[in-house]
């Protein structure tokens, strides 16, 4: 295959998050390749913070209750199995544990203020919840396509151009697209379908 029909192809991807690796100081490292160029980056330090939940009832009688205007507490909120997960932290190394105290109130407070705006019309919901003790980060989106879309904007700006590659770091770009379908970041999936 030409150097030119190799970037053709590579142009077409949309997103891909392959190769997530835990590093020795439980940091997560991994590629990311969009149709632009591709880079490796580190991420959040112990978990990965994709994920895919079958919506709740009670998630989305949460979701009224709160645009109703209704002061929802932390306890009825962790009754829902979708904000009790997200109020978990995934550490590779040591397993998964709740969140307590002032940590847990501000990814609850974080929870509240972002399922308001979300559309819950459809069965899944895919998450991107980044709950470490110094920054809580969750964003709802209603379908994959708006999820690859935001993942796209947070690194399309960082990747190394394709163009400016040699040969051998192409092939190698090209092969990790290959192995992954061309498509996709993978995510942790809850509930049942």
């Amino acid at each position: 295959m030409t150097r030119q029909e190799i970037l053709n192809k590579l142009s077409k991807i949309t997103i891909i998050v392959a190769n997530p690796t835990v590093t020795y100081d439980m940091g997560m490292q991994f590629d990311v390749m969009t149709g632009q160029g591709a880079l490796t980056t580190f991420g959040n330090v112990g978990q990965w913070p994709f994920m895919r939940f079958v919506i709740t009832e009670s998630f989305r009688n949460l979701q009224k209750s709160l645009l109703d205007g209704f002061d929802v507490s932390e306890e009825i909120m962790l009754q829902d199995p979708i904000c009790k997960e997200l109020c978990k932290y995934h550490d590779m190394w040591n397993g998964s544990y709740s969140l307590e105290g002032e940590s847990l109130s501000k990814c609850l407070s974080c929870i509240k203020e972002k399922i308001q705006s979300v559309d819950l019309s459809g069965d899944v919901l895919f998450v991107y919840a980044a709950v470490e003790e110094w920054d809580i980060d969750i964003r709802f989106f209603p379908d994959y396509q708006e999820f690859q879309k935001a993942m796209l904007a947070d690194w399309e700006d960082s990747v190394d151009d394709y163009e400016g590659m040699d040969d051998s770091e192409l092939e190698g770009w090209y092969d990790v697209a290959e192995a992954n379908d061309w498509d996709g970041i993978p995510y942790a999936s809850f509930g049942e379908d």
